[in-house]
């Protein structure tokens, strides 16, 4: 009992490195202006955070915001748009590229 509380405070401590780490990536200003892409990402619980990204960005971008700013309570997920859905799952693809500029409203969700 003592070893398996020892090792859930352990992963507890991981995951909040992990976190910190994700969230220095995003320091400082938010890019503006022509070349930008608002995202717009509707939480699991109902909430919604959004933040610019540049265009050049890929979506990995999208996931690593996530992972430090949307307060997500599952280890496993994906964003999609609603209508038509589109699940943004190759993370090597330019924001651009994938069709979320000049704004886009991502859905995220759990992959079970």
């Amino acid at each position: 009992e003592e070893l398996e509380r020892s090792r859930a405070e352990a992963e507890e401590r991981a995951k909040a490195q992990r976190k910190r780490d994700k969230a220095a990536l995003f320091e400082g200003a938010e890019p503006s202006g022509p070349g930008t892409a608002l995202i717009a990402f509707r939480l699991p619980h109902g909430s919604r955070v959004q933040r610019r990204f540049h265009a050049t960005d890929t979506v990995q971008a999208l996931y690593d915001y996530l992972d430090a700013f949307g307060d997500i309570e599952f280890l496993h997920y994906e964003v999609a748009t609603n209508l038509p859905k589109i699940v943004y799952n190759d993370k090597n693809v330019t924001l651009e590229a994938a069709g979320l500029v000049p704004q886009a409203m991502l859905f995220v969700q759990e992959v079970l």
